[in-house]
């Protein structure tokens, strides 16, 4: 049986990553007032994505759940721009994260977790997204990228 952890969990799982390889192993520290700057537009950025995606799952009914199965194929809002949002605000955490942090440890943590979510998470969605909504789904993956 293959155990699959969910999204949420893995950027827990990123975070607590970071952080630690941070204390213990902090490469090339910096402290660049601007870094904080962006990483916190990053971060408000995150939240502004995470919500108006969570708003179209919740106005066109299904389930924001990525367990779960889609009951319609979201193209408005956010997801006009990319067809997963809602990761992509979480590596905008991530990445805010990062440059608050001040070193450059936490990057390839930030390059793993997209590796695994677009692995084992995007992959997945995308091929239960091309079997249930077929023709419009192959329509909306010409017209928006993946990420951005």
């Amino acid at each position: 049986m293959r155990v699959r952890m969910i999204p949420a969990a893995w950027l827990l799982l990123a975070i607590v990553a970071m952080v630690l390889a941070d204390k213990y192993f902090p490469i090339a520290e910096y402290s660049l007032p601007a870094a904080k700057i962006v990483g916190n537009i990053l971060f408000a950025l995150s939240v502004l994505t995470f919500v108006t995606s969570a708003w179209q799952f919740h106005k066109s009914e299904t389930t924001v759940d990525p367990l779960g199965e889609a009951t319609s194929l979201i193209t408005g809002g956010p997801f006009r721009i990319s067809r997963n949002p809602i990761y992509l605000a979480m590596v905008f955490l991530l990445c805010g994260l990062a440059l608050r942090m001040g070193s450059a440890t936490p990057w390839p943590v930030i390059a793993a977790f997209i590796w695994v979510i677009q692995t084992r998470q995007i992959a997945r969605e995308e091929q239960q997204l091309a079997a249930r909504f077929s023709d419009v789904y192959a329509d909306y993956c010409r017209r928006v990228r993946r990420w951005l």
